[in-house]
């Protein structure tokens, strides 16, 4: 791995998390296109791919023929259609990465998620965390479609203050979600992430996003990578995933 890489892997190992530069823009501009097309189509806007990113960042300008979610779920649908498009998102320099984080044999998630939020849309993502519904040995990517600064990015807790706030929990029965959150949303790191970038982390991170204060729709997607032979959580591993990478030795030991 180049000096970058094992930058990006340092970090991960001690905060949770890392801010990647993905290397392969002209795949990530064409996953953004293929985006764009499907919301054309689907909103009946004529002139989608005029100035693209512009477009993008106004799409809640767009006349939609349903409910924003209904909609999210139509792109969703139509978009994991599309043959390989969860790969299209596993961009150079991610592989080197991952692997080097969870092993040569790489899981893929199969579905890939969209979300959109609105400026000023109070329907944000909670403070949560995906373990124990994804297992603990997941890597999280998240890639967005626009710029996203501290006004419409995500927040999250690093490595130490999840696992302080998870003693805590343990050690205060009976303490009110809202004061945990309230303390969580204090602590926590609002990390600007640019189109051309990715963030990944643990899905034991505590993290979520607050209402969107900018005037800019916050497109992203988010999608999982796992290791072979790590255990999966409480999904349907046959559903979940599909192989993202397998060694030669694996592939020559499963031919047994």
């Amino acid at each position: 791995m180049d000096r970058s890489c094992i930058k990006v892997v340092e970090e991960f190992n001690t905060h949770g998390f890392a801010k990647v530069q993905l290397r392969s823009l002209a795949q990530l501009r064409e996953v953004r296109r293929q985006y764009a097309e499907l919301m054309r189509k689907l909103s009946d806007q004529k002139s989608m791919e005029d100035c693209l990113p512009t477009a993008l960042e106004r799409c809640h300008e767009l006349p939609l023929r349903t409910d924003l979610n209904t909609f999210r779920l139509k792109l969703i649908s139509e978009l994991n259609d599309i043959a390989g498009f969860n790969s299209q998102l596993f961009l150079d320099p991610l592989p080197k990465i991952v692997e080097h984080l969870l092993g040569p044999d790489l899981l893929i998630q199969r579905h890939v998620n969209l979300v959109i939020q609105r400026p000023h849309d109070v329907d944000n993502a909670e403070l949560h965390s995906d373990f124990p519904t994804n297992s603990a040995f997941e890597v999280v990517v998240w890639v967005p479609m626009v710029d996203c600064d501290k006004s419409n990015g995500m927040y999250l807790q690093n490595l130490a203050q999840t696992r302080a706030m998870i003693n805590e929990l343990e050690e205060s029965e009976g303490k009110s979600w809202a004061r945990v959150k309230a303390k969580v949303e204090e602590d926590a790191i609002a990390v600007p992430v640019s189109f051309g970038e990715c963030l990944i982390f643990m899905t034991t991170l505590f993290h979520g996003s607050k209402i969107n204060t900018s005037n800019v729709t916050r497109t992203s997607f988010n999608f999982r990578l796992k290791g072979m032979f790590s255990p999966c959580g409480q999904k349907d591993p046959f559903n979940f995933w599909e192989i993202a990478k397998i060694s030669a030795f694996t592939k020559t030991a499963l031919s047994f």
